[in-house]
């Protein structure tokens, strides 16, 4: 399963992509990338995007999973989250039609937020940020929050992270879908007699 990995963050030593890291000894993501693309300039209808963009957008394009690591500024999901969907927008023409075209639409999207603070905050921004991944046509599956990164997120403490990846990594929609045919088989056989 090809799984990429993106941290939202343009700071050099991010806690999200070092939790990316951390996250890597489990998930083993075929990507991990760090956030380096120009801000999004255009308003043209044109479809023309900048090479870092197109190359980003290929990657995640070929991606089966997206696991998305955006901080939390002032409240609101980063820069550099809106700043990538923007663009996605711009490559797809503005097309009114959200949700169809995108290299991110119709894949299993999990977000995770790495903050230094001890407890309540760092997840103020996760229902707008499920809202507009939902409206580019997202499935966004579980978010999560990592506080207290200053003493939890350091090198070799990956049971920080267990808990998270194995949600990643579990065959959600298959065994979902295998569940439900076996509980109805279940359920339909009390009904036999």
């Amino acid at each position: 399963m090809n799984i990429t990995a993106v941290s939202f963050s343009y700071s050099e030593n991010s806690m999200s992509y070092r939790g990316l890291l951390l996250m890597d000894h489990y998930i083993k993501f075929s990507n991990i990338i760090k956030m380096d693309l120009p801000i999004c300039d255009s308003n043209k209808p044109d479809g023309v995007i900048p090479k870092e963009v197109e190359e980003l957008d290929s990657i995640l394009d070929k991606s089966d999973v997206l696991v998305f690591s955006v901080p939390e500024y002032t409240g609101h999901y980063s820069v550099g989250f809106k700043n990538l969907l923007d663009w996605l927008v711009v490559k797809g023409y503005y097309n009114a039609s959200l949700g169809q075209k995108y290299s991110i639409s119709n894949k299993p999207v999990y977000i995770i937020s790495f903050t230094p603070t001890y407890k309540g905050a760092g997840d103020r921004h996760f229902e707008m940020t499920k809202d507009i991944l939902e409206k580019l046509g997202c499935r966004v599956k579980k978010m999560f929050l990592k506080n207290d990164c200053w003493n939890n997120l350091v090198p070799g403490n990956y049971k920080f992270v267990e808990k998270e990846c194995k949600e990643i990594l579990r065959k959600d929609m298959e065994d979902e879908v295998s569940g439900w045919k076996e509980k109805y088989k279940e359920w339909n056989d009390k009904w036999k007699n």
